[in-house]
């Protein structure tokens, strides 16, 4: 359940970002009861991690990734989330730059599978093993952060 502010009765800034974290989600194909619905510790901790860009035209990218807050808020524009602040994460550049192949490679007419091209690129990026089911998790998030520095420190 959602808390309201008494002021405006909107949702708090907690709830848009779970809201907005879960919608996330959702454009990958991570939902509950789902097929990968155990991958959401995984995009939770890509969540968290800022996208730092140091190679020409990422910018573009950290951009695109901020513009989705925007298109969330407009999607669900009845609930009133407020934007969410705050740098852009690994998750968002992410999802926006498959937004952006699925974009450049379809003709606009069939179904979106941005879904597809980022878990290609969490198998590119070596990430494809993490799951919430996995034991071996904290070995993992070490693991995974090593390897999402190596792309975040690349030049």
């Amino acid at each position: 359940m959602m808390t309201k502010t008494a002021r405006n009765n909107s949702p708090t800034d907690k709830d848009s970002e779970k809201a907005y974290f879960l919608w996330l989600c959702g454009k990958v194909g991570v939902n509950e009861g789902k097929a990968n619905s155990d991958r959401r510790e995984l995009l939770w901790d890509l969540h968290q991690k800022e996208f730092i860009f140091s190679v020409p035209n990422d910018d573009n990218r950290y951009f695109d990734g901020l513009d989705l807050r925007t298109k969330f808020c407009s999607e669900n524009e009845e609930k009133r989330y407020q934007i969410i602040k705050g740098s852009c994460t690994v998750l968002e550049m992410m999802i926006a730059l498959c937004n952006r192949i699925d974009y450049s490679i379809s003709d606009g007419k069939t179904k979106s599978t941005t879904d597809k091209w980022f878990w290609e690129l969490i198998t590119n990026l070596g990430l494809e093993t993490y799951s919430d089911r996995d034991p071996h998790a904290d070995g993992f998030r070490e693991l995974n952060d090593i390897k999402l520095n190596r792309l975040l420190n690349r030049s």
